[in-house]
């Protein structure tokens, strides 16, 4: 069984990763209908800022650092294999967070281009009927 803390650091790393909940124009689309869809880019941008984050300090941590100012076995480097598993592992949230904007930037642009296809409609109507 997963220990609560184990459970409960996964629940707050990938929770926010919310582009994913975002939806595009549904699949066949007829423009003469306003479309239901997001075209809000805040979730994909704030899940391009975590992978960010999350990869800087996955390759901060996977960088061994210099030991040119140790002297003999003074524990010098003691701990660079956990950090280096500790960087492995925060490539993990990385993609979950990239993968996440790419998906949210995929569905707004949908979304988007969808609604320019409803204007661009509703003016070829409009246009049609005259003055």
């Amino acid at each position: 069984m997963i220990d609560r803390a184990v459970l409960a650091v996964l629940v707050a790393a990938f929770a926010p990763a919310c582009s994913f909940a975002l939806s595009g124009p549904p699949s066949p689309y007829s423009p003469d209908r306003p479309p239901r869809c997001d075209t809000g880019r805040a979730a994909p941008v704030a899940d391009t800022v975590g992978a960010t984050l999350f990869g800087a300090a996955a390759v901060f941590f996977l960088i061994p650092p210099s030991h040119d100012s140790c002297s003999g076995n003074d524990g010098c480097g003691m701990f660079d294999g956990a950090f280096q598993t500790l960087g492995a592992i925060l490539l993990i949230p990385t993609a979950f967070y990239a993968g996440a904007a790419t998906v949210g930037f995929v569905q707004t642009s949908r979304c988007r281009d969808a609604f320019d296809r409803h204007q661009a409609y509703r003016a070829r109507r409009s246009s049609q009927r005259g003055p």
